[in-house]
């Protein structure tokens, strides 16, 4: 597809799925203990482990992407080459972590490479964000 990429569709998918993370996930109706906000005309609560926040909702799927299909592991030779980047000793402080989670089937092998290419994505968006005022910043 032209002006389409597919690499940068894949890191923004992941980057969402971090945020999530990071904001956390949310509850259930029944397990609510965050305080009732109410959202502005248009927008819809979402509580979360941490926080009641507003949103507009789901964004559209990137184009390219249909959700009712399985994406392919990311060719080998597509893969980044770059090391990731380390903050402090590795292990202190507050992380991000990825997530693979499958039902009765594992192919953890097949997609590997795509996780760490989605992850570094992530990471250089990151870093590509905090650049534009002059920052260096990395996902942890």
């Amino acid at each position: 597809m032209p002006g389409s990429h597919p690499v940068r569709n894949r890191a923004l998918i992941a980057a969402y799925a971090l945020i999530l993370l990071v904001f956390g996930l949310p509850m259930s109706a029944t397990a609510r203990t965050a305080p009732e906000k109410s959202c502005d005309a248009g927008l819809q609560a979402v509580v979360t482990t941490r926080h009641v926040v507003c949103t507009h909702g789901p964004d559209a799927t990137p184009p390219g992407l249909d959700i009712h299909r399985p994406v392919a592991p990311l060719a080998a030779s597509l893969t980044a080459s770059a090391l990731p980047v380390c903050e402090g000793d590795g292990v202190s402080g507050k992380r991000v972590e990825v997530l693979y989670i499958h039902g009765s089937t594992s192919r953890y092998a097949q997609y590997l490479e795509t996780f760490r290419t989605l992850a570094e994505g992530v990471d250089a968006i990151y870093n590509a964000s905090a650049a534009e005022t002059g920052g260096e910043r990395h996902v942890r």
